[in-house]
C-alpha cells in the first residue's frame, strides 16, 4: 500500500466517477473538483491530490489545484474573455510556483507575478 490506499482497480461513483489502477498511484476523476472535495480526498487518503482542468469553448479556462495531505499548496486559475484580440487573465494565484510552471509559462508571461502584487 502506498499513500494509504490499496492498489487495486476500483471504480466508485459518488456524484463523480473515480477510477484507480493497480499499475499506478494516480486516480482519474472525470470532472473538475471543488476545493473542499479535493482537500478531503488528499486528507483521507493521506496523499497528494492534484486537479487539472482545461476547457476551450470560445473561452479558454484553466484551473490547477494541489493539496498535500489535506493542506492547500497551489491554486491557479486563468480565464480569457472570449475576445480574440484581448488577453485573458489570471483570476487566482495562491501558493509558491512549482517547477513544472517554468516549462508551461514563458518568462514573458508576467501575469502570474502581476496578480500577486
Amino acid at each position: 500500500m502506498k499513500g494509504g490506499w490499496p492498489r487495486r482497480r476500483a471504480t466508485l461513483a459518488v456524484e463523480r466517477i473515480v477510477q484507480t489502477s493497480e499499475e499506478s498511484d494516480w486516480i482519474s476523476i472525470q470532472s473538475p473538483l471543488d476545493d473542499p472535495l479535493l482537500e478531503t480526498i488528499s486528507r483521507v487518503l493521506n496523499t497528494t491530490a492534484i486537479m487539472i482542468y482545461m476547457m476551450d469553448e470560445m473561452r479558454l479556462r484553466f484551473s490547477y489545484r494541489r493539496f498535500d495531505h489535506g493542506a492547500a499548496v497551489r491554486a491557479l486559475q486563468y480565464l480569457d474573455d472570449g475576445n480574440p484580440r484581448a488577453r485573458g487573465k489570471w483570476t487566482r494565484v495562491d501558493g509558491e510556483p512549482e517547477p513544472w510552471e517554468v516549462t508551461l509559462f514563458s518568462p514573458a508571461d508576467r501575469a502570474l507575478s502581476e496578480i500577486r502584487s
